[in-house]
């Protein structure tokens, strides 16, 4: 499946989706959670400004690719970016070939959870 991207920046369409991208796209980042959400959009954009990774908590710098997915809930809208990084974790989890692949996910949000942690005592 083939569709074309949006850039964040311009509003063209900046190019034409890899495979690898829609597998990213295919996966929930929240799991099995109950709450009431409804996804909008969910695409691939080229990133306008810096914005905080929802899974890992790192920088995305501007002009990345990078997965947007904006959703309502209790009638307020909000975009949540996910980094390249988190994106190849959810591409790495979708194919799981092997436990390894199965957790990447997991691994980048446990290791957020420690980078935060850490951040919280030195404060």
């Amino acid at each position: 499946m083939t569709v074309a991207w949006v850039c964040v920046k311009c509003g063209k369409a900046a190019g034409v989706m890899r495979e690898c991208d829609d597998e990213a796209l295919r996966f929930n980042p929240w799991g099995d959670d109950d709450s009431d959400y409804r996804v909008l959009s969910n695409r691939m954009v080229c990133t306008r400004y810096s914005h905080e990774c929802a899974i890992c908590f790192d920088s995305i710098p501007p002009g990345v690719t990078a997965r947007a997915q904006r959703e309502v809930c209790d009638r307020r809208a909000k975009t949540f970016y996910f980094c390249p990084n988190c994106c190849h974790a959810m591409r790495r989890t979708c194919r799981a070939r092997t436990e390894d692949d199965e957790l990447a996910v997991e691994r980048r949000r446990y290791v957020a959870g420690r980078i935060l942690a850490e951040r919280r005592v030195k404060s």
